[in-house]
């Protein structure tokens, strides 16, 4: 991934991290499954006007008729479920904690392998690497206290300061990179692994 793209994605992951820690006191589990149900029913809307103005000649074709018959049919099923998640809301918030709590694992496990492989032969700061570690445990937490100690806001709180501690993760990756790369870093034949503390 490009360091332009990865900065655009762990800004917007950011904002989305910063917008959960404000309106963790709000109903936010049924806003977001609201928003999910509208998101399946609107391509799937779309979706259905285009097959219906296909032109005779592609009515014709045997394949052509199959896949749009087979479109229109997923095009339903979205828009019913969509409708489902929209009207009845509440059967799908206790999936929401089971969501976010691997969203938070596997940011941090990604972090972790990022930095273990990916910056090779350089050796981070060992404290870069208690953000990926407090991802996962907030992760964990989330999955196994949702049902005891933790309220819905509690877990949309947590969550967005899980979000903001990978979004930092990635900003603190992105200038240890930026200044491996730009830094001359002279290397002696028997030295094998390079400490970035140590380059000015």
């Amino acid at each position: 991934m490009k360091a332009k793209t990865a900065l655009i994605i762990s800004s917007l992951i950011m904002v989305a991290g910063v917008a959960l820690t404000i309106v963790y006191t709000m109903e936010v589990f049924t806003y977001i499954i609201i928003a999910l149900g509208v998101a399946f029913i609107i391509p799937a809307i779309v979706n259905m006007v285009m097959a219906s103005t296909k032109t005779s000649k592609e009515s014709e074709n045997k394949s052509a008729k199959i896949q749009r018959f087979s479109g229109l049919i997923s095009s339903v099923g979205s828009i019913i479920f969509g409708v489902t998640m929209i009207g009845w809301s509440h059967l799908y918030v206790p999936f929401l904690p089971m969501i976010f709590g691997i969203i938070l694992i596997l940011g941090g496990s990604f972090h972790l392998c990022a930095m273990a492989l990916a910056f090779r032969p350089t050796r981070l700061p060992l404290w870069l690497y208690s953000m990926p570690l407090v991802l996962i445990a907030m992760g964990f937490a989330i999955i196994y206290l949702e049902n005891t100690t933790l309220s819905p806001q509690y877990i949309v709180l947590i969550s967005g300061v899980g979000l903001i501690i990978f979004a930092l993760n990635a900003w603190i990756e992105l200038w240890f990179m930026h200044k491996i790369i730009r830094t001359p870093i002279k290397k002696s034949s028997d030295e094998e692994v390079i400490d970035v503390d140590a380059v000015d």
